[in-house]
């Protein structure tokens, strides 16, 4: 017993409450933790709330931090398990929450009369987890094993529809609102003097257009390139969010133009424009909490001071959920056994012009592609079909299809793709569409080799943001307002 207390650290404490037979450092030899354990769990984390002791609670709640870090995933499972359920409100609170929202103070009610409604109302709310996230946030390296948490509960109540997954996702999201207040967040610049330990991070986080090289990275913070990233002292180094972006002469339609083999550079003195061509949120644990938002109008108020030359700021974004609604829409037509060659005429010079005169009825007919369902969804997915001349004498169609798409918004107001809806919500612009801007395998296989051009006037943003979220307005430039009209005749 004696050498038992002896032990310190993480193992010491869990080999105390019988969760671990071996050594945490060896994820490899773990006993999978069983239901016992989770009540073993259960009395640590009464301990840590009933501890009056502050360096006692401190500490329990620094191991368990450090359970969490060291990665082992029963330990993480059951951990999350136990939080998960201490988020739910117990019989007692389901009452008093039920007494308050029968009661209200009447009308002028004195201000002492609500403020004690107000006091019944939080006791009433905070759970037993609340306490416990109280503390593990608080203690050493807390914040970023909040984000982790959050991403686990996500995760498990997207996969199970799991209630108290969900509560805990809630719960913990509302502390990190509190611990990431603006003022603990910094902005920075990326750049070659970054350290590289930093720059490899950032190198590997980046999905949307992935680095494969040093000299790619080397390309993406030339004189005419930069990169931003928001970061909280609480992340140890890890971004929030971090953008790419390119200095041009006029609104770029085409990635190749940022970052093809010829890509063009222009002297960033006479750029008047700044191009965001990849925005990546890499935390999943921070989703919903506005942090792509907050470093693209952050980024344009570093830029108005420091590169007066530059008047627009724009974005060349992907179309990502635009190919599986062309292609399920193809399908779902000829499910309904819509498709008899009725449709708009193809364009012309492609086979077949001129053969059909009726009103589209279908996605076929709207893009006059008067071929069988299945051959068209296998062209549509051909890399080489897709930026071959007979495609792009399609583009047009698919441009207006596009537009339509974008700013056919749901009952709540927002837009079916996710890009725009982000884009929207900000307060940018639908200025235009670009047809074969992204010719690469994933540019075909998700956008139909689409991009967009999201115009973000910082004097307009809230305005527009204001009408998109309340009335789900969208804010379209000219050219796609002609595209619009055009689509409607």
């Amino acid at each position: 017993m004696n050498a038992r207390r002896g032990r310190s650290g993480l193992q010491g404490v869990f080999e105390r409450i019988g969760v671990w037979s071996r050594s945490p450092r060896n994820p490899a030899e773990h006993h999978e933790l069983s239901s016992r354990d989770l009540g073993r769990l259960d009395r640590v984390f009464k301990r840590l709330t009933d501890t009056t002791e502050l360096s006692g609670r401190r500490r329990l709640a620094a191991e368990l931090v450090t359970l969490w870090a060291e990665d082992v995933p029963p330990a993480r499972a059951n951990l999350l398990r136990a939080l998960a359920e201490g988020a739910l409100p117990d019989d007692a609170q389901r009452v008093a929450l039920g007494v308050l929202g029968s009661s209200s103070p009447e009308v002028g009610a004195p201000a002492r009369q609500r403020l004690e409604l107000l006091a019944d109302a939080q006791r009433a709310v905070r759970t037993r987890a609340d306490a416990i996230l109280d503390e593990l946030g608080a203690a050493p390296g807390g914040v970023r094993f909040l984000v982790e948490l959050r991403a686990a509960a996500i995760d498990v109540a997207a996969r199970d529809d799991d209630a108290a997954a969900s509560a805990l996702d809630l719960l913990v999201q509302a502390r990190l609102q509190v611990l990431m207040t603006p003022a603990l967040i910094e902005l920075r610049r990326l750049d070659w003097d970054t350290p590289a330990s930093l720059l490899q991070r950032v190198a590997a986080l980046e999905k949307v257009h992935p680095i494969e090289s040093i000299d790619q990275l080397r390309s993406r913070l030339a004189d005419d390139r930069a990169a931003f990233a928001l970061f909280h002292p609480g992340m140890h180094g890890e971004p929030l969010a971090f953008v790419w972006l390119a200095f041009t002469k006029g609104i770029p339609d085409s990635l190749d133009r940022i970052i093809g083999p010829h890509a063009g550079t222009v002297p960033v003195d006479r750029a008047d424009t700044a191009v965001f061509w990849s925005i990546s949120s890499p935390q999943p644990g921070l989703a919903g909490m506005g942090f792509g938002n907050e470093l693209i109008k952050a980024t344009v108020n570093e830029l108005r001071t420091t590169h007066p030359t530059v008047s627009t700021y724009v974005t060349l974004s992907p179309v990502p959920s635009f190919a599986q609604h062309v292609l399920a829409t193809i399908s779902g037509d000829e499910d309904h056994e819509e498709f008899s060659g009725a449709g708009a005429a193809p364009p012309e010079g492609v086979a077949g012009a001129g053969a059909i005169d009726q009103p589209p009825r279908t996605m076929l007919g709207t893009l006059g592609m008067n071929r069988p369902a299945d051959e068209v969804q296998r062209l549509l997915s051909d890399d080489i079909w897709m930026v071959s001349d007979e495609a792009a004498r399609y583009g047009g169609r698919f441009l207006k299809l596009a537009a339509e798409y974008l700013t056919d918004t749901d009952a709540g107001g927002r837009s079916p793709d996710p890009v725009a809806n982000f884009h929207l919500g900000n307060g940018a612009q639908l200025a235009r569409l670009c047809w074969g801007a992204n010719r690469t395998h994933d540019g075909v296989a998700r956008s139909l080799t689409l991009m967009a051009n999201y115009l973000y006037e910082p004097d307009r943003l809230s305005e527009r943001a204001g009408h998109y979220r309340t009335e789900g307005q969208v804010s379209v430039g000219d050219d796609v307002a002609r595209l619009l009209d055009e689509a409607s005749d």
